[in-house]
């Protein structure tokens, strides 16, 4: 889980992909048409131009989308034409945005005239047939779970999100969820 707020002349992320490296498990297919990985980003506030928008590259159009190599911005935008087929995704508050770990994506810079900052939350999702979950027993025990274990759960996910690239797994103690 990752919270955003962006306000006026500050700046999103900058240009990336969720996943750097292509990992051939990372998919359903040999194709790698089917990811196991997805990022669900959802605008709490209205997202336009002027609010930090979110800008993609359509994976039709990225030669490196099933690439198995990091690489640097400027690899993505290999020729100038590429810059023709990038997508800005304007969102009202609740909007939500479903895309692949490989899909290339930032945030562009606010407007130092806007009001109201751009707020927003992602999550990530991945099968556990490819990443799994830093603390497994929770999906059957969360609706029973106290508020303070459920904010713990919060908080380690963003720091597995944020290790995401580093060899893991990352599992919170078990002596977290008995405290």
């Amino acid at each position: 889980w990752l919270a955003y707020h962006v306000c006026a002349s500050e700046t999103g992320m900058p240009p990336h992909r969720d996943f750097p490296k292509c990992s051939p498990d990372s998919w359903h297919d040999m194709d790698m048409t089917l990811p196991k990985v997805a990022t669900v980003w959802i605008a709490l506030s209205q997202v336009t131009s002027a609010h930090s928008h979110l800008y993609f590259l359509p994976a039709s159009e990225d030669d490196l989308y099933r690439s198995q190599e990091s690489e640097e911005p400027m690899q993505v935008f290999d020729n100038s034409e590429k810059f023709q087929s990038i997508r800005s995704v304007p969102l009202d508050a609740g909007d939500v945005v479903i895309f692949s770990h490989r899909v290339y994506h930032w945030g562009s810079a606010s407007s130092p005239d806007v009001d109201e900052p751009r707020i927003a939350l992602a999550l990530g999702y991945s099968e556990d047939t490819f990443k799994q979950p830093c603390i497994p027993w929770y999906a059957s025990m969360f609706s029973s779970v106290p508020l303070n274990y459920r904010l713990t759960l919060v908080a380690g996910q963003m720091i597995i999100y944020n290790k995401r690239h580093d060899d893991g797994p990352w599992p919170l103690s078990d002596d977290i969820a008995r405290d």
